[in-house]
């Protein structure tokens, strides 16, 4: 069986008391009089008293109750955000600590990577230089020894001249002009030889 609640009790009783007080008058007006209105102010006054008594006794605590759980409900909210807002606060610090950290660990690589671009560049540019000089080194020993050969050449073919004349001289006899063009023509072909040496 299902129960009523107290309170609705309580509101059939009060509404039931200023009804049975108009009852009460016989004479039907509308407007009560000082004899009609005592009754009706007495209970008023009992329905407020005992209104006041249900509402202090039993609904006060339960609204108090839900103020007061409402309030530590805020200040608990009010504290949690303060707690977060420190915790965010420490985390920015944090971050900006790291951030600046990272910058200047960035600044120190790149310095160092700078350093070793310029010790690698100049490395390249001291083997760079000694591997120049090796090949000079080389090509004119290269030079010389072309130099040498075409030389030995040179005399060789002088000589293989100097007895072609002799044998074309021994052949016939040569003339003051025979002799003079042969020499010449001799020289100037030693002179061509020496040239291609040289370039």
């Amino acid at each position: 069986m299902r129960r009523i609640p107290l309170s609705s009790i309580t509101a059939l009783v009060l509404l039931a008391l200023p009804a049975a007080a108009m009852a009460a008058d016989d004479k039907g007006t509308v407007i009560p009089g000082i004899k009609q209105g005592v009754p009706m102010m007495i209970s008023a006054l009992l329905t407020f008293g005992i209104v006041f008594f249900f509402l202090w006794k039993f609904a006060w605590p339960a609204i108090s109750k839900g103020l007061e759980e409402r309030d530590r409900k805020l200040l608990e909210g009010l504290e949690a955000s303060k707690r977060a807002l420190a915790q965010a606060n420490e985390m920015k610090e944090r971050y900006e600590s790291q951030l600046t950290e990272a910058r200047g660990e960035a600044q120190r690589i790149l310095a160092e990577t700078k350093a070793r671009q310029a010790e690698f560049a100049a490395e390249l540019r001291t083997k760079a230089d000694a591997e120049l000089t090796r090949m000079r080194e080389r090509a004119q020993k290269d030079i010389d020894a072309a130099r040498r050969v075409a030389v030995n050449e040179l005399y060789a073919e002088a000589a293989r001249l100097a007895t072609l004349m002799a044998g074309k001289i021994l052949e016939r006899e040569v003339g003051e002009q025979d002799q003079a063009r042969l020499i010449e023509q001799a020289l100037r072909e030693f002179q061509a030889g020496q040239q291609a040496l040289n370039n």
